[in-house]
């Protein structure tokens, strides 16, 4: 859906309203409020897949196979500054989770004036349970000057390796 500059600017002031009730940055862009809805993310498990494991003391690399590898991907919005951070749980259904790297992050910007996205992630370590269980994103666009450029809506994509999870009653997949 495409919008022009009058809707823009109502969305916009739409956005700034929303924002003030709820309490919170709103992370979507004008296409995106139009509607009232919107998918946040999508996400895939690929079983079968390999890691390839280097020894760090003795030469040589073993794999591990098979693992799974989730795929997930959404879109997001810089702030003020030109950054965002998040949690891949807040994108994807699965509300147990046991992630491990590697972890495979691109971004690509929606945008016609020129700029760059470049994100790093941090696993994050479940308090309750040993294991990480979220990965957390953080995202910095850039304009073609190197300074930060704000308010820049992305589409990210994070592969990761989605570790089995084992409770006493049984296993639960990803898709449980």
């Amino acid at each position: 859906m495409s919008v022009d500059s009058e809707l823009a600017a109502k969305l916009a002031e739409l956005k700034k309203q929303i924002e003030e009730v709820v309490g919170k940055e709103i992370e979507a862009d004008p296409d995106q409020l139009a509607v009232f809805a919107f998918p946040a993310g999508a996400a895939y498990y690929e079983e079968g897949s390999q890691v390839l494991w280097r020894r760090i003391i003795f030469p040589g690399s073993f794999c591990v196979s098979p693992v799974t590898l989730l795929d997930a991907s959404g879109r997001s919005l810089t702030g003020s500054n030109g950054t965002v951070k998040f949690l891949l749980s807040n994108f994807i259904c699965s509300d147990i989770n046991s992630f491990s790297e590697p972890v495979h992050l691109l971004g690509t910007p929606q945008v016609t004036k020129a700029c760059y996205v470049t994100m790093t992630h941090a696993i994050v370590p479940d308090p309750v349970h040993q294991g990480y269980n979220d990965v957390e994103i953080t995202a910095y666009a850039w304009g073609p000057n190197g300074k930060p450029a704000p308010e820049i809506s992305f589409d990210w994509r994070c592969r990761v390796v989605s570790n089995p999870i084992i409770f006493a009653g049984g296993a639960r997949g990803p898709s449980s």
